[in-house]
């Protein structure tokens, strides 16, 4: 049985050999005859991949492209006190300026910005995960607004991620992004763009998992005894004056000479030693926090100029309800004296336009206030006011000689002024700010004004006489 296959081999072969034809001799060419030579056919092309930089890519759900925008301008450069960037667009001449005086995109066309902090250069950013400050937004031509930030992320959107990578010793800059909407398909781009260099800032704060913040502007007090520095301040706000310290968020720092010699020291030694006091105040919780641990490195370049850094660090709020929070921070830069003061403009600047404020008169009904600031003198009555082209403050009753968050008082917060109403819809950020009031003095403020989309300046405050009535009709 074994012999088998090769006997049956054997026959095969003889079978081929006694087949094959035989051969005859060529017969000759004619030299006018063509050959004829079957065409080769042309290889189907290759589907063009999404490879290419600055060309936003949409593809299906099967990867294919459906469409392709080609990015004619970038622009990158910091924006808001230290951070980096990046705005792409379909339209050419895309700016530092251009971006600054608040580019709205024209029909059919699409623009695509990112910002990060300083310490997010270069690090992938995955949405719905991150949890520190950062921006996404988008306005693609065919499809709806959409946006991601560590507090929410648009409901088109089932996942994505985006790296924002500034050089800026090369002045270049390159975002590069991918993201999944919930239909399936996925938006992507990689695009290189100029650096525009300014407004650097690698000064910080870090507070828990889900806080930082640049540094911006640092004050200086006088010291609390001989052996001690001046008391120092740090903001996370953009203000000029140390009377605003209240308004914002800031680091409190006193420590004692000796511990400015950029050498590392044990915070909780040198509090129990009472040569350190420190302390975070958080204006979105309303809440000082104390540092208790960690390491603090003081350098003192010259009178009021220092570089500080806290690291491994815990804080603990005055409630006791989040103890050992990490906190971190680094600070290089001068300090202002916080006793000057800023001169008092009862005013209101919207957008460029610069309107004196005279006349205080708050309505009371029920549990919401309604504060009328007037452009003309002597006016005392609501309807006065509402007949005098005035700006209408709405919050609480309760909170109506206080400060308030949009935060802290969402329901009922809104500025209405021509024609306008600003509120929880429509307003990413903004203050009101009571500084000081009696029964016919009132001094406010409206700071930190800012959109969810648009751009609308508008900066107000108010120190003048105040009429307050009952009820509103």
């Amino acid at each position: 049985m074994k012999k088998i296959p090769y006997i049956i081999l054997t026959a095969f072969a003889v079978l081929c050999i006694s087949c094959k034809p035989s051969l005859t001799p060529d017969e000759p060419k004619d030299p006018n005859t063509e050959v004829e030579v079957d065409p080769t056919p042309e290889p189907d092309p290759e589907p063009e991949k999404p490879n290419k930089t600055n060309v936003i890519y949409v593809l299906t759900s099967e990867g294919k492209i459906s469409k392709s925008i080609d990015v004619r301008s970038a622009t990158s450069f910091v924006f808001n006190g230290g951070y980096f960037s990046f705005y792409l667009g379909s339209m050419e001449g895309l700016s530092p300026e251009v971006v600054a005086d608040g580019y709205e995109p024209r029909e059919g066309e699409s623009i695509i910005a990112a910002a990060v902090l300083n310490s997010f250069n270069g690090k992938k950013i995955v949405f719905k995960e991150e949890k520190l400050r950062y921006i996404f937004q988008t306005k693609i031509a065919g499809f709806s607004d959409m946006d991601a930030s560590e507090t929410a992320v648009s409901d088109d959107i089932s996942q994505g991620w985006f790296i924002l990578t500034v050089n800026k010793d090369e002045l270049k800059a390159t975002l590069e992004f991918e993201f999944t909407l919930t239909t399936g398909s996925t938006i992507k781009a990689k695009v290189e763009s100029e650096y525009t260099p300014g407004g650097e800032n690698e000064n910080f704060v870090t507070l828990g998992d889900a806080y930082q913040r640049p540094l911006r502007v640092g004050f200086y007090d006088e010291p609390i005894s001989e052996e001690f520095e001046p008391t120092l301040y740090i903001a996370v706000g953009e203000i000029e004056y140390g009377e605003d310290l209240p308004r914002t968020t800031y680091i409190g720092i006193a420590a004692a000479s000796k511990l400015c010699d950029g050498k590392p020291h044990d915070i909780k030694e040198c509090i129990g030693k009472g040569t350190l006091a420190t302390m975070f105040y958080s204006i979105e919780g309303h809440i000082f926090w104390d540092i208790i641990d960690g390491q603090i490195i003081i350098s003192k370049n010259e009178n009021y100029d220092y570089e500080i850094s806290m690291s491994g660090a815990h804080a603990t709020d005055e409630e006791g309800e989040s103890p050992n929070t990490l906190f971190e921070m680094y600070w290089s830069g001068k300090f202002k004296d916080i006793n000057i003061t800023k001169p008092i403009n009862s005013e209101l600047n919207f957008n460029g336009t610069i309107i004196p404020l005279k006349s205080a008169v708050i309505g009371t009904d029920g549990p919401v206030s309604h504060v009328y600031l007037c452009p003309s003198e002597g006016i005392t009555t609501i309807e006065a006011a509402k007949a005098d082209n005035s700006i209408v403050i709405t919050v609480s009753s309760e909170k109506v000689f206080t400060n308030v968050g949009l935060s802290t008082d969402r329901e009922h917060f809104s500025i209405s002024y021509a024609g306008n109403t600003w509120d929880k819809n429509t307003l990413d950020t903004c203050s009101y700010i009571v500084h000081e009031h009696s029964e016919d003095t009132f001094h406010c403020q409206i700071a930190s004004f800012s959109l969810k989309s648009g751009k609308t300046t508008l900066k107000l405050e108010y120190k003048g006489p105040l009429t307050i009535t009952g009820p509103l009709q």
